[in-house]
């Protein structure tokens, strides 16, 4: 386009409807241009005579029963001995959260309700509820094996919607009284979705559990999107002593120092996304800050540090990756070198 600034944007988005972005002007190599582009493949296209351009794309987690569960691969690298480490960023209901923290291989950061405003998450709760993907007929033992159906099922949908927007009422009401989000959010966590960033080298032993028909359903669906997420992506090639930098785009990595480049990551990690919280892109300062305020923190949070991993010489084992070594793994490491 030639122009050199982003001067107006509208984003919109609705419930089974593409997410369109409006922009007066957007050009190429502009970091919000790059975002769009690396991470969420959105396509450009310029509305002819209108000084506009549209940018589109369908949410794949709206699916055919209103659910909101999601999986991007967001960085996805191999090392020269085949090794492959993936980052992926996720969407799902926040009641199988406990299901996915059992396994101890993975590496994850998440949304927190303790930092999102009370109005938003009221707002969430109330137009897109996180629901069960099936409606499972009462029986014994932990898995239902039939559904139910008709009238059953219509009105056990009703009442778990309607049941989330009556809690929003005390909730919005302890808001006015000066409460703080991180106990009235508590309240909504049924019905919210969490967004979280999940890096790990070993995958087999998650998805013969949880692709398992044992497996609670959503679940299921949660780990059959991430499967297919890490099947359809074509892992980058490092070579030992480079870095896998999640959140980081290839603009970024070819113009900023390496050291500069991993802090980047793990501020983004830490907050789950690109977005500072203020729902805008971050700049690379403020994601340097924050790095510094997680590592001199007493005690430090180091818990973002572990998705930026370097590629290792072998095949040994650095904490829960194979092959790689993650950032928090050397920096707890005293006088830590590459082997």
């Amino acid at each position: 386009m030639g122009l050199s600034r982003v001067t107006k944007l509208v984003l919109t988005v609705q419930m089974d409807e593409p997410v369109k972005l409006e922009v007066t002007t957007l050009p190429p190599e502009s970091a919000l241009s790059v975002f769009l582009r690396e991470t969420y493949q959105f396509e450009l296209k310029e509305v002819p005579g209108s000084g506009k351009t549209i940018i589109e794309k369908v949410p794949r987690w709206y699916g055919d029963k209103g659910m909101t569960i999601s999986a991007d691969v967001i960085a996805d690298s191999i090392s020269p001995l085949g090794i492959r480490i993936t980052t992926m960023a996720l969407v799902y209901p926040r009641f199988i959260h406990a299901e996915l923290m059992t396994h101890r291989v993975f590496s994850r950061n998440a949304s927190s309700s303790r930092a999102t405003p009370i109005k938003r998450m009221l707002s969430e709760v109330w137009k897109h509820p996180a629901t069960p993907i099936h409606w499972g007929a009462n029986q014994a033992g932990m898995q239902a094996r039939t559904e139910l159906s008709g009238i059953r099922m219509a009105a056990a949908a009703l009442l778990w919607k309607w049941t989330g927007r009556v809690v929003c009422v005390p909730v919005w009401l302890m808001s006015k009284l000066g409460l703080h989000k991180q106990v009235a959010n508590r309240l909504l966590e049924p019905w919210q979705h969490i967004n979280v960033v999940v890096t790990a080298t070993d995958w087999d032993n998650f998805y013969n559990l949880r692709c398992h028909p044992d497996a609670q359903p959503e679940i299921q669906e949660l780990a059959r999107a991430m499967r297919a997420a890490q099947v359809s992506s074509t892992p980058r090639r490092l070579q030992v002593g480079e870095w896998h930098l999640p959140y980081v785009s290839a603009t970024e990595r070819a113009e900023t120092p390496v050291e500069a480049t991993i802090k980047i990551s793990v501020a983004r990690c830490c907050r789950v996304s690109y977005m500072n919280h203020g729902g805008k892109l971050s700049t690379k300062g403020e994601d340097i800050l924050l790095y510094n305020r997680l590592v001199e923190a007493d005690p430090p949070h180091m818990s973002p540090l572990e998705h930026q991993a370097q590629c290792a010489p072998d095949e040994g084992r650095y904490a829960n990756f194979s092959g790689w070594i993650s950032h928090r793994y050397q920096l707890e490491s005293e006088a830590f070198t590459l082997p």
